[in-house]
Protein backbone atom coordinates (compact mmCIF):
# COMPACT_ATOMS: atom_id res chain seq x y z
CA UNK A 1 0.00 0.00 0.00
CA UNK A 2 0.97 3.62 -0.45
CA UNK A 3 1.08 5.70 2.69
CA UNK A 4 1.33 9.47 2.96
CA UNK A 5 4.87 10.66 3.59
CA UNK A 6 5.43 9.83 7.23
CA UNK A 7 1.93 10.91 8.24
CA UNK A 8 -0.34 9.19 10.68
CA UNK A 9 -3.96 9.93 11.41
CA UNK A 10 -4.85 12.50 14.06
CA UNK A 11 -5.67 9.73 16.53
CA UNK A 12 -2.20 8.25 16.08
CA UNK A 13 -3.60 5.11 14.46
CA UNK A 14 -3.06 4.04 10.90
CA UNK A 15 -1.03 6.13 8.43
CA UNK A 16 -2.93 8.23 5.91
CA UNK A 17 -3.93 6.32 2.75
CA UNK A 18 -5.28 7.94 -0.41
CA UNK A 19 -7.17 5.43 -2.58
CA UNK A 20 -7.70 8.04 -5.29
CA UNK A 21 -4.07 8.14 -6.34
CA UNK A 22 -2.33 5.10 -4.91
CA UNK A 23 -1.42 2.48 -7.49
CA UNK A 24 -1.91 -0.26 -4.94
CA UNK A 25 -5.29 1.23 -3.99
CA UNK A 26 -6.93 -0.08 -7.21
CA UNK A 27 -8.57 -2.99 -5.38
CA UNK A 28 -9.93 -0.65 -2.73
CA UNK A 29 -11.21 1.79 -5.41
CA UNK A 30 -12.96 -1.08 -7.18
CA UNK A 31 -14.75 -2.01 -3.95
CA UNK A 32 -15.75 1.63 -3.47
CA UNK A 33 -17.08 2.08 -7.02
CA UNK A 34 -20.83 2.54 -6.86
CA UNK A 35 -23.12 0.07 -8.64
CA UNK A 36 -24.08 2.82 -11.12
CA UNK A 37 -20.43 3.09 -12.18
CA UNK A 38 -20.30 -0.13 -14.16
CA UNK A 39 -17.54 -0.56 -16.71
CA UNK A 40 -19.98 0.12 -19.56
CA UNK A 41 -21.37 3.23 -17.90
CA UNK A 42 -17.88 4.57 -17.15
CA UNK A 43 -16.83 3.93 -20.76
CA UNK A 44 -19.91 5.76 -22.08
CA UNK A 45 -19.25 8.72 -19.79
CA UNK A 46 -15.58 8.81 -20.87
CA UNK A 47 -16.62 8.81 -24.56
CA UNK A 48 -19.10 11.64 -23.92
CA UNK A 49 -16.42 13.65 -22.10
CA UNK A 50 -13.92 13.18 -24.97
CA UNK A 51 -16.49 14.20 -27.59
CA UNK A 52 -17.58 17.26 -25.58
CA UNK A 53 -13.93 18.29 -25.08
CA UNK A 54 -13.34 18.07 -28.83
CA UNK A 55 -16.45 20.18 -29.58
CA UNK A 56 -15.37 22.81 -27.06
CA UNK A 57 -11.84 22.95 -28.52
CA UNK A 58 -13.33 23.53 -31.97
CA UNK A 59 -15.70 26.25 -30.77
CA UNK A 60 -13.23 28.20 -28.60
CA UNK A 61 -9.81 28.60 -30.28
CA UNK A 62 -6.95 28.60 -27.78
CA UNK A 63 -8.94 26.90 -25.03
CA UNK A 64 -6.95 24.97 -22.47
CA UNK A 65 -8.65 21.99 -20.82
CA UNK A 66 -6.56 20.33 -18.13
CA UNK A 67 -8.06 17.00 -17.15
CA UNK A 68 -8.28 15.83 -13.54
CA UNK A 69 -5.88 12.88 -13.11
CA UNK A 70 -8.34 10.84 -11.04
CA UNK A 71 -11.82 11.92 -12.12
CA UNK A 72 -11.11 12.15 -15.87
CA UNK A 73 -13.09 15.39 -16.22
CA UNK A 74 -11.80 18.94 -16.65
CA UNK A 75 -10.01 20.25 -13.61
CA UNK A 76 -9.15 23.60 -15.23
CA UNK A 77 -10.83 25.21 -18.24
CA UNK A 78 -9.43 28.51 -19.50
CA UNK A 79 -8.48 30.22 -22.77
CA UNK A 80 -5.26 32.03 -23.68
CA UNK A 81 -6.04 35.75 -23.44
CA UNK A 82 -9.73 35.14 -24.11
CA UNK A 83 -12.92 34.40 -22.26
CA UNK A 84 -14.93 31.19 -22.37
CA UNK A 85 -18.21 33.03 -22.96
CA UNK A 86 -19.43 36.17 -24.69
CA UNK A 87 -20.18 39.30 -22.66
CA UNK A 88 -23.47 39.27 -20.77
CA UNK A 89 -23.22 42.25 -18.37
CA UNK A 90 -26.88 42.15 -17.31
CA UNK A 91 -26.82 38.50 -16.23
CA UNK A 92 -25.92 37.40 -12.72
CA UNK A 93 -22.53 35.63 -12.57
CA UNK A 94 -24.20 32.48 -11.22
CA UNK A 95 -26.51 32.35 -14.25
CA UNK A 96 -23.58 32.90 -16.66
CA UNK A 97 -21.76 29.92 -15.14
CA UNK A 98 -24.87 27.72 -15.12
CA UNK A 99 -25.67 28.56 -18.76
CA UNK A 100 -22.13 27.56 -19.76
CA UNK A 101 -22.38 24.35 -17.73
CA UNK A 102 -25.76 23.48 -19.24
CA UNK A 103 -24.23 23.71 -22.71
CA UNK A 104 -21.09 21.81 -21.64
CA UNK A 105 -22.61 19.30 -19.18
CA UNK A 106 -21.22 16.19 -20.99
CA UNK A 107 -17.71 17.66 -20.67
CA UNK A 108 -18.03 17.21 -16.91
CA UNK A 109 -19.78 13.83 -17.14
CA UNK A 110 -23.03 15.46 -15.99
CA UNK A 111 -26.54 15.61 -17.33
CA UNK A 112 -28.39 18.90 -17.60
CA UNK A 113 -30.49 17.74 -14.63
CA UNK A 114 -27.23 17.27 -12.65
CA UNK A 115 -26.19 20.85 -13.49
CA UNK A 116 -29.55 22.18 -12.31
CA UNK A 117 -29.10 20.50 -8.92
CA UNK A 118 -25.70 22.08 -8.24
CA UNK A 119 -26.01 24.32 -5.19
CA UNK A 120 -24.57 27.85 -5.23
CA UNK A 121 -22.37 28.28 -2.15
CA UNK A 122 -20.66 31.53 -3.21
CA UNK A 123 -21.54 34.34 -5.61
CA UNK A 124 -19.69 37.57 -4.90
CA UNK A 125 -17.57 40.32 -6.42
CA UNK A 126 -14.04 40.81 -5.13
CA UNK A 127 -13.29 44.09 -3.28
CA UNK A 128 -11.64 45.65 -6.34
CA UNK A 129 -14.82 45.01 -8.36
CA UNK A 130 -12.88 43.54 -11.27
CA UNK A 131 -13.85 39.88 -10.84
CA UNK A 132 -16.85 37.91 -9.68
CA UNK A 133 -16.54 34.46 -8.13
CA UNK A 134 -19.11 31.68 -8.24
CA UNK A 135 -18.81 28.36 -6.41
CA UNK A 136 -21.21 25.51 -7.12
CA UNK A 137 -21.40 22.46 -4.87
CA UNK A 138 -22.34 18.96 -5.95
CA UNK A 139 -24.70 17.08 -3.64
CA UNK A 140 -26.06 13.59 -3.70
CA UNK A 141 -29.30 12.90 -1.89
CA UNK A 142 -28.76 16.17 -0.01
CA UNK A 143 -25.24 15.24 1.12
CA UNK A 144 -22.28 17.30 -0.20
CA UNK A 145 -19.95 15.27 -2.42
CA UNK A 146 -16.40 15.29 -1.02
CA UNK A 147 -14.50 18.06 -2.85
CA UNK A 148 -17.31 18.15 -5.45
CA UNK A 149 -17.10 21.83 -6.28
CA UNK A 150 -16.72 24.04 -9.32
CA UNK A 151 -15.31 27.58 -8.99
CA UNK A 152 -15.56 30.12 -11.80
CA UNK A 153 -14.09 33.58 -12.26
CA UNK A 154 -16.40 35.92 -14.17
CA UNK A 155 -15.55 39.38 -15.50
CA UNK A 156 -17.72 42.42 -14.67
CA UNK A 157 -19.05 42.12 -18.25
CA UNK A 158 -20.32 38.60 -17.54
CA UNK A 159 -17.57 36.65 -19.32
CA UNK A 160 -16.14 33.47 -17.78
CA UNK A 161 -12.37 33.80 -17.45
CA UNK A 162 -11.59 30.40 -15.95
CA UNK A 163 -13.20 27.45 -14.18
CA UNK A 164 -11.66 25.00 -11.71
CA UNK A 165 -13.56 21.86 -10.81
CA UNK A 166 -13.55 18.56 -8.99
CA UNK A 167 -17.11 17.63 -9.89
CA UNK A 168 -17.57 13.86 -9.84
CA UNK A 169 -18.99 12.41 -13.05
CA UNK A 170 -21.72 9.79 -13.34
CA UNK A 171 -23.18 9.85 -9.85
CA UNK A 172 -26.62 8.25 -9.75
CA UNK A 173 -28.69 9.26 -6.71
CA UNK A 174 -31.03 6.31 -7.20
CA UNK A 175 -28.28 3.73 -6.62
CA UNK A 176 -25.89 5.50 -4.29
CA UNK A 177 -26.39 5.73 -0.57
CA UNK A 178 -28.68 2.74 -0.42
CA UNK A 179 -27.80 0.46 2.46
CA UNK A 180 -26.19 -2.83 1.42
CA UNK A 181 -26.64 -4.52 4.79
CA UNK A 182 -29.74 -5.08 6.82
CA UNK A 183 -29.68 -3.99 10.48
CA UNK A 184 -29.36 -7.66 11.43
Amino acid sequence: MVWAAGGVTAGGGLPDFDVRTAKEGRAVRNVLNPPSATVGRRAAIAADIAAAKQRLEWSIPGIIVEMHPVLGVPEVVTARGKFLTRPNPKADADQVVRNFLLSAAPLYGLSQADVKTLRTTANYTNPEGNLKWVTLEQRLNGIPVFRGELRAAVSPDGEIATMVSELVPGLDPTTLGASKLSPE
